[in-house]
């Protein structure tokens, strides 16, 4: 028994002295995943940047047309406006 109880504490000793080892073998993998996933966030974040530049672009665009969208609108309202009267003046079908 007292052999057993020898192997057990010179196990836990074992055990204990290995810790840092182990403890270090895990976290390495760990700051490998991490690795990798700080490349794809940058890699998301590089991506975004692009595509809230091509939106403000867009967006420029856009309100530069804005004026022209609303002289083309009161020039469609006009001509709405014309046709309806001359419909009215046209005689009414049988």
């Amino acid at each position: 028994m007292a052999d057993t109880l020898e192997k057990r504490v010179s196990d836990l000793e074992h055990m204990l002295g290995h810790i840092p080892e182990d403890l270090d073998a895990r976290f390495a993998g760990v700051d490998v995943k991490l690795a990798a996933i700080r490349e794809v966030q940058a890699l998301h974040t590089t991506r975004f940047t692009k595509l809230e530049t091509r939106f403000n672009d867009l967006e420029r665009k856009v309100d530069k047309l804005e004026p022209r969208f609303n002289d083309l609108e009161r020039k469609v309202d006009k001509i709405d406006g014309k046709l309806d009267e001359i419909l009215q003046r046209l005689p009414k079908a049988p």
